[in-house]
């Protein structure tokens, strides 16, 4: 399966690449061997494109995926390879975190901020519908009326998520997985609360404090 990073990667090397063979095409008028060079790279460079994108937006569909793998010359072996290495380097990178002993550090903007793990409050996680995909979020809230908010595509997220599994042990362990089903629902879960309100009392504290959710 293609990511969002891999896909906006593509689309951008595509349109050059395209870009380049319609100026071999319209450009090169004395030389007719640049010109078929031009057209041949510009059905292959937009059928590449094409079978990408349908990749993307239909994972699940297998003339799809066997059309992607035919025309970028991937197989199915090596794209889980690179797959499993990209994921391995996003997994193992801090991101904007900095993590201490017992604190954290988190930079936002130009600004670092260093928070204690004994000053979160709360941490409330949710889906965003993205159309295409959803978007798994968290929403933390600290006694220092500091308040943050992160999600699955903020680079340190699973390092965040890992270290606060290991700060608070009652968080569930795989509350992300709970929050992802079923797909395209808001899935509102109150994952950490420091004196073990139940989520209508915390959403309704918040409801009073900030005026809104």
């Amino acid at each position: 399966m293609i990511n969002g990073k891999e896909i906006q990667k593509t689309i951008f090397a595509g349109v050059f690449l395209i870009f380049a063979s319609l100026i071999l095409i319209f450009y090169t008028e004395e030389s007719i061997f640049l010109k078929i060079i031009g057209l041949l790279g510009f059905l292959y460079f937009a059928c590449a494109l094409i079978a990408t994108l349908l990749h993307y937006y239909y994972p699940n569909s297998k003339s799809i995926e066997k059309f992607y793998y035919k025309i970028t010359g991937k197989t199915e072996a090596n794209q889980s390879i690179d797959l499993n290495k990209n994921f391995m380097e996003i997994y193992n990178d801090n991101g904007i975190f900095t993590f201490n002993d017992n604190s954290f550090s988190i930079q936002i903007e130009n600004s670092i901020k260093e928070i204690n793990w004994s000053e979160i409050n709360s941490m409330l996680a949710y889906k965003i519908d993205l159309y295409a995909t959803d978007l798994i979020t968290l929403e933390i809230y600290c006694s220092s009326n500091f308040n943050f908010k992160i999600n699955e595509e903020t680079p340190g997220w699973f390092r965040f998520l890992e270290n606060s599994k290991k700060m608070f042990p009652q968080i569930t362990e795989n509350w992300e997985m709970n929050i992802a089903v079923p797909a395209f629902e808001t899935n509102l879960t109150l994952i950490y609360d420091n004196e073990n309100r139940d989520l209508e009392t915390v959403t309704k504290k918040l409801k009073e404090k900030e005026g809104s959710l």
